[in-house]
């Protein structure tokens, strides 16, 4: 009986190691580039991303990743548009994207997403933009303009001067 418990909690502990094996290969949700390692060789992982050791200075990753992933084949690019024109933004609207660092480059992308809601504090709509980037000119994290086709929006009140009455040298309608 003794032989055949132990017999069980070896295999239990096999299947436990075997387990564990699997978590020494990282995979990433999507293909990219690997542009900050936030963890040495060597140190310990705990189960939520936390290492064993201080992280480098100057690593960049949020705290607890491992690494900082770019995908610079299909680039998102984020706006904040102004209240006054957030109701002509709708998603598959065209956007053009020129970047300052690459002069007479333009990309052509289209809205994917809003925050559906205005931030409260700056009154602008977060709109993300996806672009296709097959060059990779375009790196991630660049400042980009984005010129957004909104549309060419009310035409302004116009109002007929025979509408318009003047008393005392001021205008009422």
């Amino acid at each position: 009986m003794a032989r055949v418990a132990s017999q069980r909690s070896a295999e239990a502990n096999l299947r436990r190691l075997a387990q564990l094996q699997e978590y020494e290969r990282v995979v990433a949700p999507f293909a990219g580039v690997i542009t900050a390692r936030n963890v040495d060789p060597g140190a310990l992982v705990g189960t939520a991303g936390g290492v064993s050791e201080a992280l480098p200075a100057g690593g960049g990753g949020v705290p607890g990743s491992l690494f900082t992933i770019a995908q610079t084949d299909t680039l998102s690019v984020y706006v904040t548009v102004p209240e006054d024109y957030a109701a002509a933004v709708a998603i598959g609207k065209p956007a053009l994207i020129t970047v300052p660092a690459l002069p007479g480059d333009t990309l052509r992308g289209r809205v994917v997403r809003t925050a559906g809601s205005l931030d409260a504090t700056a009154r602008t709509l977060l709109t993300e933009v996806r672009v296709a980037n097959p060059t990779g000119v375009f790196l991630a994290g660049m400042y980009a303009d984005v010129q957004l086709a909104l549309g060419a929006g009310d035409a302004p009140l116009s109002v007929p001067a025979t509408a318009l009455v003047i008393r005392d040298g001021r205008r009422k309608s």
